[in-house]
């Protein structure tokens, strides 16, 4: 993980900026519950102020309710109304600050072998600073050593502690802000981890999805024209003939095969024939594109198209379209034995799906046109329709 070993930044400043925008989603409730807590705390410890030391009461209070919470509430205020909360740590961090220094100034107030209770709470601050608020390490670590640094001068200038009284008192509390620094740093070590971690993962579910769509791509598609595979028709083929059976539906199919093909082969070259049989197949996919239209290429020079909520007539015009914008091509065929360019034949059929029926049917029947068209001398189409007429 590259991060700043102080600061734990990432070294991507874009990274960076993901990471805190992803810390404030996951923990902005824990942050505004944290903060309504510790204002709650701060304000309820009041009480005690008044049992502790009644004569002291107003002068801690100044600093209590003076000059601390207003700022707690604010940063509150921020957290609980703001929909965005963008500033959360570096506000957050003056919030505890604020609420450091205002206990740092109660000490001031009482007397000196009184501040045992004050400095427990300097101690349940860090502990707030470090861990609860979810302070990243940067802020929360300038934080409680600006603290430390305070009370240590706010003491030495007051002369409210004996420099025994001041050297225990930081044993304590530096230990206290060496462990806080652990734990704080481990917890935002784990939460940048987590965040790599889960970015990687997310990267990784993408390229799998990339590759399911590729597999399902090929299993699905031809390679060689990007139609439809034999495997996909007939999968589609089978789901459209359940479709118009149930609402009475005519249902069309139109087989194609490319004249002369073999001959084309021989004449120009494999490649040559694999360019051809690419630009037919965009011919047909650009023709037959209405909504329910559906072209494959069953293999070799043979194509398909099958056609949805279509009539016989309909079926026969759109197989003369195709037959005409493949002959309008004009691609060069000089082996060919029905014009000097590339031709196709097409054989329709039509049928209204039944229970009585089989998809089968409708396919032998197209085939069986198509035998027709080819038997006729090419480059023709031959209709069949079993389906009764449509009412006009």
């Amino acid at each position: 993980m590259n991060v700043n070993w102080l600061t734990l930044h990432f070294a991507d400043p874009e990274q960076e900026r993901e990471f805190q925008g992803d810390y404030i989603r996951r923990f902005g409730g824990m942050m505004r519950i944290a903060i309504a807590s510790g204002v709650l705390l701060y304000a309820l410890f009041g009480f005690l102020d008044y049992q502790l030391y009644p004569q002291q009461a107003h002068a801690i209070w100044l600093w209590r309710y003076g000059m601390a919470m207003p700022v707690l509430l604010l940063v509150a205020y921020y957290l609980f109304r703001r929909d965005e909360r963008a500033y959360s740590q570096p506000v957050i961090a003056i919030g505890s600050l604020v609420g450091g220094l205002g206990i740092v100034g109660m000490t001031t107030a009482i007397p000196p072998e009184a501040q045992d209770v004050y400095f427990a709470g300097l101690m349940l601050a860090a502990m707030f600073t470090y861990t609860v608020f979810r302070l990243q390490f940067i802020w929360a670590t300038s934080v409680s050593w600006v603290v430390l640094v305070t009370y240590n001068v706010a003491s030495l200038l007051s002369g409210s502690a004996t420099p025994a009284e001041l050297l225990t008192a930081n044993f304590f509390y530096v230990s206290a802000n060496l462990m806080g620094m652990v734990a704080c740093y481990e917890m935002e070590y784990d939460a940048r981890y987590n965040f790599v971690l889960q970015r990687e993962l997310e990267a990784e579910q993408q390229r799998l999805d990339q590759l399911n769509r590729r597999l399902d791509e090929l299993a699905h598609h031809d390679h060689l024209t990007r139609l439809a595979n034999r495997r996909y028709f007939f999968e589609h083929f089978q789901q459209e003939w359940n479709r118009h059976l149930r609402h009475a539906a005519p249902l069309s199919l139109v087989i194609i095969d490319v004249d002369d093909f073999k001959a084309y082969n021989d004449t120009y070259g494999h490649q040559a024939g694999d360019d051809c049989l690419r630009h037919i197949a965009e011919t047909l996919a650009d023709t037959a594109r209405r909504a329910g239209d559906f072209v494959a290429r069953l293999g070799g020079e043979e194509f398909v198209a099958l056609l949805a909520r279509t009539d016989a007539e309909d079926a026969c015009r759109l197989a003369e379209k195709l037959r005409w914008q493949v002959e309008k091509m004009a691609v060069p065929h000089s082996a060919s034995r029905v014009a000097d360019v590339v031709t196709i034949s097409a054989g329709a059929a039509t049928t209204i799906p039944a229970q009585e029926h089989r998809l089968e049917d409708l396919l032998r029947r197209a085939d069986e046109a198509l035998y027709e068209a080819k038997a006729a001398g090419r480059n023709r189409v031959i209709c069949r329709n079993d389906a009764p007429p449509s009412p006009r």
